[in-house]
């Protein structure tokens, strides 16, 4: 299907640029009436080719018009990265999991292709937040390594 939709384009884009280049030959006053005639004729060609794709693919059963199967997840996605990002950093792996999975449906097709920023921006707040994670976490057991047990005399009460 994806196959005709491309011919579909081509076969459109071909005969704008064939009416343009028309156009601008009557307006130019160079009336070449051989090229015109050879132009219009290509252009006739090119129309009459795309009703014909125009027709296989609107009795298509799937169209990339078609509304998608699914509800798309995008902004609870988004919501899940904002809140990993701000409050609760732990949340950030499974923002960034989240906004790959909604990434791959809407690249299959079975999500709507409009959220796709909006889960671009959910898979980087994911990352962010995940990155922020590790390095306080990292920066914990290494302050808590360091530390005291609790046992030890403190300095200022040994005088």
């Amino acid at each position: 299907m994806s196959h005709y939709r491309d011919d579909y384009q081509a076969a459109l884009s071909r005969a704008t640029a064939l009416e343009m280049e028309i156009e601008q030959l009557k307006r130019q006053q160079q009336y070449h009436q051989a090229t015109i005639t050879a132009l219009s004729r290509e252009l006739r060609a090119r129309r009459l080719e795309v009703r014909e794709l125009a027709e296989i693919i609107n009795q298509s059963p799937i169209r990339a018009e078609d509304k998608p199967a699914r509800a798309s997840n995008t902004v609870v996605v988004f919501a899940l990265a904002v809140l990993s990002l701000l409050v609760v950093h732990p949340l950030g792996p499974l923002a960034w999991i989240a906004a790959n999975r909604e990434l791959r449906l809407i690249n299959m097709g079975f999500s709507d292709p409009r959220h796709r920023p909006m889960a671009v921006a959910g898979k980087v707040l994911g990352i962010t937040a995940t990155i922020i994670f590790i390095v306080t976490t990292l920066m914990f057991l290494f302050a808590s390594a360091g530390a005291p047990c609790g046992h030890e005399i403190p300095w200022h009460a040994a005088y």
